[in-house]
């Protein structure tokens, strides 16, 4: 638990540093680059008549996992870890984005400060998606052989990471919700 506090204040430490515009020119620039770049969404997309990304699913099946690969060839499948394989850059770039507004959030509603911690949910999600990604590389340098058990885990970390998201997006909610609440509070009471 202490190593927990100690990486939460820095993160407070961090926020205070002006990290943040050079993070959001980072993540966007890696957005563009995902998006039009050599290992764009769209050609994926396309060369998989619509399925798109795994990553980008809500958990997957054995079937459709091999059924995608089969259907993107080899060009399919060489675009796609390239793809996973710059997707390492925005898992790191979007947590720290995610844990320094929660950070700021946190301390703009003065919560409780054992609950400053929550700043670090952002790292579970990235740790389930660098998982992910990890896994589904795995799965696809060792096609066309099956790896079922690889499959499942890496089908389970996606789910995690898209349940972690809408955790950390509802906190975030929440947390404008009190910022906001406090604000017009004084103004009820004075007048």
């Amino acid at each position: 638990m202490r190593i927990l506090n100690k990486t939460s204040t820095w993160l407070e430490k961090l926020l205070a540093k002006k990290y943040v515009i050079p993070l959001v020119i980072i993540f966007v620039s890696a957005l563009v680059f995902m998006e039009k770049g050599p290992f764009a969404s769209s050609k994926l997309e396309e060369l998989s008549g619509g399925t798109g990304f795994l990553d980008m699913q809500f958990g997957y099946s054995q079937t459709h996992v091999y059924d995608m690969l089969d259907r993107v060839g080899a060009a399919g499948r060489e675009l796609y870890m390239g793809f996973l394989t710059l997707d390492f850059v925005f898992i790191v770039v979007f947590m720290f984005l995610l844990a320094l507004l929660l950070t700021f959030l946190l301390e703009k509603a003065a919560v409780n400060s054992r609950m400053k911690i929550l700043n670090l949910l952002p790292v579970i999600r990235s740790g389930m998606d660098a998982i992910e990604n990890c896994l589904l590389l795995l799965v696809i340098f060792n096609y066309p052989v099956k790896l079922p058990i690889i499959v499942a885990i890496s089908s389970m970390a996606t789910i995690l990471k898209w349940v972690s998201l809408v955790a950390i997006l509802a906190l975030i909610v929440i947390l404008m919700i009190r910022i906001a609440w406090k604000a017009i509070l004084p103004q009820k009471t004075i007048g």
